[in-house]
């Protein structure tokens, strides 16, 4: 005696799995085939540049050259943070955020109370 297997999809439309149904449709394969295109597509353009990034984080590696970087663990970010140059950057970024989000606000605010003036 064949098992019955409840498939909420194929359910939907109607349709009773059987045994003689094809695989896509009986044990919902096809959903799943359909998408994993789309998921490995995903994976590799976000996950390989994501552990590139943590790789070359941790190593003296550099990208311009070929062959692989030693070990360095955390060296590079104290260096980073004793850096004058970054530390510019870093507050010129700081202070650009602050002002541009003040700015957006009293604008978006300013534009919110003019429109809903003649209501």
């Amino acid at each position: 005696m064949a098992r019955s297997v409840s498939i909420p999809a194929v359910e939907a439309r109607g349709i009773r799995p059987t045994p003689g149904m094809p695989m896509l449709e009986r044990q919902g394969v096809l959903g799943l085939l359909l998408v994993s295109g789309a998921v490995i597509y995903m994976v590799a353009m976000v996950g390989y540049p994501f552990l590139l990034a943590l790789y070359l984080s941790v190593s003296d590696a550099n990208v311009a050259t070929t062959g692989l970087g030693n070990f360095v663990g955390l060296d590079n970010f104290g260096s980073l943070f004793q850096s004058s140059v970054f530390l510019t950057a870093l507050r010129n970024t700081l202070f650009f955020t602050a002002v541009a989000a003040v700015f957006k606000g009293l604008l978006g605010t300013s534009l919110a109370f003019l429109l809903a003036e003649n209501l």
